[in-house]
């Protein structure tokens, strides 16, 4: 072997052990740049928090014995009365605050027309011939808010209502403006029925449980079957007012329990006495009456009367507000 290349040799073996220590010494920053590991988040962090400067504890322990902030109870409803004909003849908005102590009343008169499949339909008609979600859809508009609860009363509810007014000895008298003539129920299963087994009712009337169903399904004449005006401001009024006035019917579980069973309503029996204490507040609180207002519409020589809704969402706004 040659002096050179022994030379040659010996100087590329001595450059390898340099540059595999520098290689060495720099693998560690090489591979940092290279594959970074991935950073964590404070939230997968397992050190321990630090400490507010306040030296607050957020813990369940802490928290647990503060004070609730105080809730705004409100409890708002629709109730629906349907008679046997299938038309809704009576709506009434209820929007109670525990907070404030006011009990706001809304009358929707059901001769109000809204569009329905692009025709202008009462409220009476479309409202009867739908479900209870079709309801509460079409009558969030005009409170200005969604309505989530409703109650819906037909002839077997008011005979319970009726019952319990009877029951508590708080009466429900009213001024019929049109004569009302049914069958006494003693003569019902006889074959040949005379005048006499008829009565007829007018002017002031106390309603019982044998009468208010036939107050109830009448009708001024036969050509005004779609006339429920002494159903939707009197009658319903008349029978909300009462019964929601009776002292202790909020707690009394017995007639609760026998009231929702004789009504149709999304609120379940579990939440009874929860809304209960608000419903039956009427003579508790500070009452608002409102009627909601409504306007004209002419369209094609046909007038119908439509709902204000402007007028009707601001007037409830201010009711519930004083």
């Amino acid at each position: 072997m040659s002096a050179a290349f022994r030379n040659f040799i010996l100087t590329f073996i001595i450059m390898l052990l340099v540059f595999g220590f520098i290689a060495y010494k720099a693998l560690p920053d090489i591979r940092a740049v290279l594959f970074p590991e991935p950073e964590v988040s404070a939230e997968e962090s397992s050190e321990p928090a630090e400490e507010s400067s306040g030296g607050e504890n957020t813990s369940s322990e802490s928290s647990s014995d503060e004070q609730p902030a105080v809730e705004d109870n409100v409890f708002e409803c629709i109730i629906a009365a349907k008679n046997d004909a299938g038309a809704v003849c009576s709506l009434i908005f209820v929007s109670v605050s525990e907070l404030n102590k006011t009990y706001t009343v809304c009358r929707i008169p059901v001769d109000l027309h809204v569009k329905d499949g692009g025709i202008y339909r009462t409220l009476a008609s479309q409202l009867g011939a739908n479900n209870a979600d079709y309801m509460l859809r079409k009558l969030s508009p005009l409170v200005g808010r969604e309505l989530r609860h409703y109650i819906i009363c037909n002839t077997d509810s008011l005979v319970a209502l009726v019952s319990a007014a009877e029951k508590a000895g708080s009466h429900i008298t009213v001024n019929i403006p049109y004569q009302v003539r049914y069958l006494d129920p003693s003569f019902i299963d006889i074959e040949d029925k005379s005048e006499e087994m008829y009565k007829t009712l007018s002017g002031s009337v106390m309603l019982d449980t044998e009468n208010i169903g036939p107050v109830f399904n009448s009708y001024a004449d036969d050509q005004s079957v779609t006339d429920y005006y002494f159903q939707d401001s009197t009658l319903g009024m008349s029978i909300f007012h009462v019964v929601c006035s009776i002292a202790g019917i909020g707690t009394d579980t017995t007639t609760l329990a026998k009231l929702h069973g004789s009504v149709r309503t999304d609120i379940p029996l579990s939440d009874v006495l929860k809304y209960s204490r608000l419903l039956f507040a009427y003579s508790l609180y500070s009452v608002k009456q409102v009627t909601y207002p409504s306007a004209y519409y002419s369209s094609n020589k046909v007038t119908v009367k439509i709902p204000n809704w402007q007028k009707g969402i601001k007037d409830l706004a201010a009711e519930e507000e004083k």
